[in-house]
């Protein structure tokens, strides 16, 4: 009995399960099963809203250090002997938090992965398979697969 688990689905003899919190809350018979897909795809589904949100952040925070910049530049060329290498630490970490906040955004939403797409009579579901990847276990997922429902599985050129 080959047996494939990861953090979103179980894949065995039984069917696909679909986990949340290590518990399967969907069981999808293989009989209920039209067409599976295997097909590159992103990790978030919903990433428009990461990506703005990510955008936002940088620009936000370039806006803001270009004042704190200019202020840096004429204390510098004044009065070097008066600078304060703290207060401007101070002022140069939060936008720079941000900013990295916002990169780290803008990385997620465009993160790809390996998505099984698994259509039954009433909806698709798309599943993520990255873990099956690392652990070089796709192939063998895909094999497993076409026993399972010959016929039915189809991938885009990825693997034989």
């Amino acid at each position: 009995m080959n047996k494939f688990c990861s953090d979103y689905v179980r894949i065995d003899s039984s069917g696909i399960d679909l986990m949340r919190n290590q518990f399967a809350y969907r069981h999808i018979d293989y009989s209920e099963i039209t067409s599976v897909k295997i097909h590159n795809g992103h990790l978030l589904r919903n990433r428009l809203i990461p990506l703005i949100a990510g955008l936002f952040l940088v620009v936000f925070c370039l806006r803001l250090m270009i004042p704190v910049l200019e202020i840096l530049k004429e204390i510098l060329s004044d009065t070097p002997s008066h600078f304060d290498g703290r207060g401007f630490a101070m002022i140069f970490s939060m936008p720079g938090i941000l900013v990295l906040i916002g990169i780290y955004f803008v990385v997620q939403s465009l993160r790809g992965s390996k998505i099984l797409s698994v259509c039954t009579g009433k909806e698709t579901c798309h599943i993520r398979i990255k873990e099956f990847e690392k652990r070089d276990e796709l192939s063998d997922l895909i094999r497993f697969l076409r026993e399972r429902m010959p016929g039915k599985v189809e991938n885009e050129r990825l693997y034989p």
